[in-house]
C-alpha cells in the first residue's frame, strides 16, 4: 500500500476541476510547493480564479497580512 503512493499513475484519473472559484496564495520561498505548473496555469486561465505567488516563507500572513485581508474582503463583497 505504501509503495503504491510512489507509483506514477497514468490515465487512470481525471484532472481535478474545482466546482467553485479558487483563490490560491502560496509562498515562493518554501522548499516544497503543493501546487504545480498545471494547477497554476489552470488558475490563471480561469477568470473566476486568482493565483498569487507571495514573496515570503511559509507564514505569508506575517509579511502580507494587509494584502490578504483586502483580498478576502474584496472576494466576499463580490458574492
Amino acid at each position: 500500500m505504501i509503495l503504491g503512493l510512489f507509483k506514477k499513475r497514468t490515465g487512470s484519473s481525471r484532472p481535478y476541476v474545482p466546482s467553485a472559484p479558487v483563490v490560491y496564495l502560496y509562498a515562493t520561498k518554501k522548499p516544497f510547493q503543493f501546487g504545480g505548473d498545471k494547477w497554476n496555469s489552470y488558475l490563471m486561465e480561469n477568470e473566476r480564479c486568482e493565483n498569487h505567488p507571495m514573496d515570503s516563507g511559509h507564514w505569508i500572513m506575517n509579511k502580507h497580512g494587509r494584502f490578504i485581508t483586502d483580498l478576502v474582503l474584496r472576494r466576499l463583497k463580490a458574492l
